[in-house]
């Protein structure tokens, strides 16, 4: 029988990944769920975790786009700022919604003007260097 404390521990050193922490217990996984689903102190460990992790992984994300890493802008934008009309296959104004879509190469063409984006960021230099293209692109 594996003690709450130990199981508290594993799921710690895991980051909240129950495989990783059945593994360094020497147990299945489905004893951690069955743990899990008995006891909230548990549970809430592991929703601490998993919520620590996430938190790091946003921080390395913010850390991205501060450096001008184009594909974790528009991963933003297209994942946290949906109300603002980005998103999709095509991609509206963001501050009018109901602006006619455009295509990414505008979308983009506007995200290398913007000066809002280039007061948060500084310098825009990064963004001089990138070539984009589409898998489609790719294929022809």
């Amino acid at each position: 029988m594996y003690r709450d404390t130990d199981i508290s521990q594993a799921l710690q050193k895991a980051r909240g990944n129950i495989s990783v922490a059945a593994k360094a217990l020497g147990c299945s996984h489905s004893t951690i769920y069955r743990r899990l689903q008995e006891n909230e102190v548990l549970q809430e460990v592991l929703d601490n975790e998993r919520e620590a992790f996430i938190d790091f992984a946003e921080s390395k994300l913010q850390d991205l786009i501060a450096d001008g890493n184009l594909t974790a802008c528009i991963f933003f934008l297209k994942t946290q700022a949906r109300h603002r009309g980005y998103g999709g296959d095509r991609i509206r104004g963001p501050f009018d919604p109901k602006a006619e879509p455009y295509s990414r190469e505008t979308f983009i063409d506007s995200l290398l003007k913007d000066p809002i984006l280039d007061m948060k960021m500084g310098d825009s230099q990064p963004f001089d260097s990138l070539s984009i293209t589409d898998a489609d692109d790719e294929e022809e």
